[in-house]
């Protein structure tokens, strides 16, 4: 039952919004089809709370930006402002289609690049206690948490999602 609940699951996170989850629910629960709608908004909520929360995220990190040098505290106003129009540019890029949302996410990947490669020079040439390459290639310190490496596993669970993702991508171009 454990595996068959995994590969249902694994159905319905590859393919979440074109109605895995309401179909399968319906299916687990066939004298209820009811479930099924009520797993649809409940999702559709969840989607809604997502993107808000995300684009609060957005809106808290420019405020801080923002707020860096000048001495000033941004206000609620002034952030939920900044707030509602990354909603309202979310919306525009999600109006406008996929070409859009491929541009956007090609920026993103850059400018990811290019600020962990500003982070990492300025680390670099800002820190005031610099290591020994000798230092830093041969030392080796195990400093486990005690509960293990939850790091390396979360790694692993990352690069798993990653391989299903890129087998689908495949899968789909043939």
């Amino acid at each position: 039952m454990f595996l068959i609940a995994l590969s249902l699951a694994e159905i319905c996170s590859t393919y979440p919004t074109m109605g895995g989850l309401y179909f399968w629910v319906c299916k687990m629960k066939p004298d209820m089809p009811i479930l099924g709608f009520f797993t649809g908004w409940l999702y559709s909520m969840a989607m809604v709370f997502t993107g808000a929360s995300g684009n609060l995220s957005v809106a808290l990190y420019l405020a801080s930006i923002a707020e860096v040098g000048q001495g000033r505290t941004l206000t609620r106003v002034e952030i939920t402002a900044i707030a509602w129009a990354m909603n309202i540019f979310s919306g525009i890029i999600n109006t406008v289609g996929t070409k859009a949302i491929g541009r956007m996410s090609t920026f993103n990947v850059w400018w990811t690049l290019g600020g962990t490669l500003v982070l990492a020079i300025t680390l670099l040439v800002k820190a005031p206690v610099k290591n020994s390459p000798d230092f830093v290639f041969t030392n080796f310190q195990k400093l486990a948490s005690p509960a293990g490496n939850r790091e390396v596993l979360s790694c692993f669970l990352g690069f798993f999602r990653l391989c299903t993702r890129s087998r689908d991508v495949k899968q789909q171009l043939k």
